[in-house]
Parts: structure tokens; C-alpha cells; sequence
């Protein structure tokens, strides 16, 4: 929840703002332009004017948190009805009792007994337009708001279904060994415990570093090689300066799988290994993770990212960067299938979330 200071801080500057352009407004087609009294007697009045709405902008805000819990469509309106008419009519009285106190009532154009009815006449019904305004700006964030929660919530599950899905292929993995290896098998086991307790330390989506995610894949890849033995290598490449770089977890776990699933599947024992690199750079203002393999590549016609994995991340990235991400699956040149992933290179990752 915003703060009240955070709130003032915002309406002062928002309000400032305002007032300049309103100076700007008035002053620019006036004769009186080329005097800087003028301006400075002008500027003064906007601002007096408009940082009169700073303390209504609070109780507006007050207002909102209230008003959160009403359910009812009428009683709402009326509620912003009865709140405009007041808040309207009191910010008023304050903005002309702040103009009498700071340029003098006669000076400024104001006498005494039609002070009032003047306030009341000009200033209350540009108010009450204020007001809705102000209502409508805290509207568009509330909605903006629970907007990111939604996102995020449906982040969330797409990584709860990922990790099951990743788990159970390891530990599929890991059955195998204890049959083919059991000392293998044992070693993989306390290899998997460190995987998971990284994978599974906190169950939200947070980002976390690329350094954080190529140590967990790094797991993932030796009890996979474990396995395979030199039917399958893994190849890191990458720039030292992408490793604080934040990315999804488990962003590249489901690529290097469907690399060596895809990559050994039909392949005869004896026809060599499948060698899959995975590169991090920086490009620009973008970090790009390219998964690559010399196996047989993607098949024509084949469904793009139809598996848990390559869909979850799909669908993850968009939630998370909108139209701001590159996923790109093709055939190399020189066979073998290419996932290239592109996002916003950022430095903010939250461990401790």
C-alpha cells in the first residue's frame, strides 16, 4: 500500500505540474508576456491555486481505501456525489482564503463581499470536475494494479506446473540410474537435493540472476549426462557481464531437456553424442539465450512449443514482457534445431522476495 507521505509527494509534484501548464496556458497569448513580473505573479497564483488540492488529494485517497469494501453500484455514486459537493466546496474556501492571504484581496481583483459567492460561483464548479478527475486517476491505478496481480497470478501457476513437470522427469532420470548405476544413482540423489532446494527455495515466480539459473541447469545437466554418459554434452558460453542479468526461473531447464529428449530419441547408441550449447550475451538493452543442438532438428509441420515446457515458457514470457520478449524456434543451417529467447536486460533481481 502507498504510504500518505508517498501519496502528498506524488499530488505536490502532480499538482505542480499542472499549475505550470496552466501558467503557460494563460501567459503565452497575453500581452503582458514580455513582462516577468507577470510571470512570476501568474506562477504564483497557479501554484496557490492548484497545491490548494494536495490535503484533498489525501482525504480523496482515504476516501478510496473506504470505499474499496462498497459493493453497490448506487451506493457508490453516491458516495462520490456527497464526497465532490464537499471537497469541491471546502477546497474552494482554501484556495481563496490562500489567494487573500498571499496577494491581498483587493489587489487581486476579489472585493471583500462578493469574495465568497465568487469562490463558490467559479472555483466549485471547476472543482467538482477536479474531483472526478483525481477519482478517476486512482481508479486507473487500482485497475492497473490488480491487472499486475493477475499477471502475476497467472505466472504463478504457470510455474507450478512447470516445476511437477520438471521434477518428475528427474527423478524418472534418477529410476533409471538405480537400475543401469546405483552408486550414479546415489550421487544424483544428493545432486537432486540441492537442485530442488535451489529450484523450490521460494515457490513465486520472482526473477532471479542468470548466474542463480545456469548454477540450477548446471545440476539439471550433470544428472542428465550422469545418464547418458557421453551420449549427451552440454556447452556453456557465456559473457561474463550477462550473469547479473535477471531471467524467469527454470527459463532454460525445459529448452536443454527437449534438446537431448528430441536430440536422442530414435538415435542409435553407437551414432555419437548430441552436443547442445547454451550461449547468454547482451545485445543492446537485451539479454539473448540461445539453447542449440546438432541433433535432427524440429521436424516439418510439427506443432511450435506444444510441450509443458517450451508452452509454459511461452506463455510466461508474454505475461511477464508483454510484446517485449523473442522466442524464436528453427532448423540451423548446419542441422540441428535453435530456441533463441530475447528479453529486457535488467539488474533487479529479488532473491529474498
Amino acid at each position: 500500500m502507498i504510504s500518505r507521505l508517498r501519496i502528498a509527494l506524488l499530488a505536490w509534484a502532480g499538482w505542480t505540474g499542472v499549475a505550470l501548464l496552466f501558467v503557460l496556458s494563460v501567459m503565452l497569448p497575453s500581452p503582458a508576456a514580455s513582462d516577468p513580473s507577470e510571470w512570476g505573479r501568474a506562477t504564483a497564483w497557479q501554484l496557490v491555486s492548484w497545491w490548494s488540492w494536495v490535503p484533498w488529494t489525501l482525504a480523496v485517497a482515504e476516501l478510496m481505501k473506504r470505499a474499496g469494501a462498497i459493493t453497490s453500484p448506487l451506493r457508490l455514486a453516491s458516495v462520490h456525489l456527497g464526497a465532490g459537493v464537499v471537497i469541491a466546496g471546502a477546497c474552494a474556501a482554501l484556495q481563496w482564503g490562500l489567494r487573500w492571504l498571499s496577494f491581498g484581496g483587493v489587489r487581486a481583483g476579489y472585493e471583500v463581499a462578493g469574495a465568497s459567492s465568487l469562490a463558490l460561483a467559479d472555483q466549485w464548479s471547476l472543482n467538482v470536475v477536479v474531483y472526478g478527475m483525481v477519482v478517476g486517476v486512482f481508479y486507473a491505478l487500482r485497475a492497473g494494479r490488480l491487472e499486475s496481480q493477475l499477471a502475476q497470478a497467472r505466472v504463478d501457476v504457470l510455474t507450478a506446473r512447470i516445476q511437477p513437470h520438471f521434477l518428475f522427469n528427474t527423478l524418472n532420470t534418477i529410476s533409471t540410474l538405480v537400475a543401469e548405476n546405483p552408486k550414479a544413482a546415489d550421487d544424483m540423489i544428493g545432486r537432486l537435493s540441492t537442485l530442488l532446494r535451489q529450484a523450490f527455495a521460494t515457490p513465486d515466480s520472482r526473477a532471479v540472476t542468470l548466474e542463480e539459473e545456469l548454477e540450477l541447469l548446471q545440476h539439471y545437466v550433470a544428472i542428465q549426462e550422469a545418464r547418458f554418459g557421453d551420449r549427451a554434452r552440454v556447452v556453456f558460453q557465456v559473457e561474463a557481464g550477462t550473469l547479473l542479468a535477471t531471467a524467469p526461473p527454470l527459463l532454460l531447464q525445459p529448452l536443454v531437456e527437449n534438446a537431448i529428449a528430441h536430440g536422442l530419441a530414435g538415435r542409435p547408441t553407437d551414432s555419437g553424442a548430441i552436443t547442445i550449447e547454451v550461449h547468454a550475451t547482451r545485445v543492446g538493452h537485451r539479454l539473448r539465450l540461445v539453447v542449440q543442438d546438432d541433433g535432427p532438428g524440429f521436424r516439418a509441420g510439427s506443432a511450435l512449443g506444444g510441450g509443458i515446457g517450451l508452452a509454459g515458457t511461452r506463455a510466461r514470457l508474454t505475461d511477464l514482457y508483454g510484446a517485449a520478449y523473442l522466442l524464436d524456434l528453427r532448423n540451423a543451417a548446419t542441422g540441428g534445431a535453435v530456441v533463441t529467447i530475447e528479453i529486457p536486460f535488467r539488474t533487479d533481481a529479488v532473491t529474498d522476495r
